[in-house]
């Protein structure tokens, strides 16, 4: 894989995959949505939520955040990375302007699984305040017709009388739609590289963006912040 698109000389888009996966049905779909971004000729990385940080984010053309569905939402070490990663890049606009999606599985009553368009509202909630553009599923997507959501795809990891489906018997075909997400995405990111939005530095106000400049010093971008509502603190 090359590093420029030979049909336009544009640099491949990255796109960092961010993944909490409880029984291995997620991390089997974002697989799909790997090949999907290789395939379109973006370079991919993927992180856990565990280990993701704010030093991938700065350098991420497009970020898909991929959650198992628990209790309608996404996972909590999802939205740990949310308060822990996403909301610095929040405050310092790292990521207005690039492209962002989401994808989910999950068992449940229903052909997409019990939640998870909540689940994917809540992800693309939190993508949406960072001021990214926002990649939706279209409805003629290939593979979309088995159960995935206008928001994105998603995979039922039960039967329809809630047994389970060990990941690796999930089928093919309600995968496919997985696939040209990632593709989709790199399609967007691709045409979207260069383009500047008017993030103009103005919120938060300078005094607080100073305070928290400096108090980065001691927490570069690599690392990772503990939850002010944390009694452990930073981690």
């Amino acid at each position: 894989m090359t590093d420029t698109l030979p049909e336009t000389g544009r640099s491949a888009p990255r796109v960092l995959i961010v993944v909490d996966s409880w029984q291995g049905h997620t991390a089997a779909v974002a697989r799909r949505v790997a090949d999907g971004v290789r395939a379109q000729g973006g370079h991919m990385v993927m992180r856990s939520a565990d280990d993701a940080t704010r030093a991938d984010l700065i350098v991420a053309d497009a970020l898909i955040m991929g959650s198992a569905v628990h209790q309608r939402a996404m996972t909590w070490k999802m939205k740990r990375f949310v308060d822990e990663v996403c909301e610095p890049a929040w405050f310092y606009d790292d990521l207005v302007g690039r492209v962002g999606a989401v994808f989910t599985a999950g068992g449940g009553a229903g052909d997409a699984g019990g939640g998870a368009e909540a689940a994917q509202l809540g992800m693309l909630t939190n993508l949406a305040a960072c001021g990214m553009i926002l990649l939706s599923l279209p409805k003629d997507t290939p593979g979309g017709e088995f159960g995935a959501t206008q928001w994105g795809p998603t995979i039922k990891s039960t039967t329809d009388d809630m047994r389970p489906i060990p990941p690796e018997q999930m089928a093919k075909e309600h995968q496919i739609a997985f696939f040209h997400h990632g593709a989709n995405v790199v399609r967007v990111a691709q045409r979207l590289q260069g383009l500047t939005l008017a993030a103009a530095g103005r919120m938060p106000n300078p005094e607080m963006r100073a305070m928290r400049t400096e108090a980065e010093k001691d927490h570069p971008p690599g690392t990772r912040w503990g939850h002010l509502a944390d009694p452990e603190g930073a981690r």
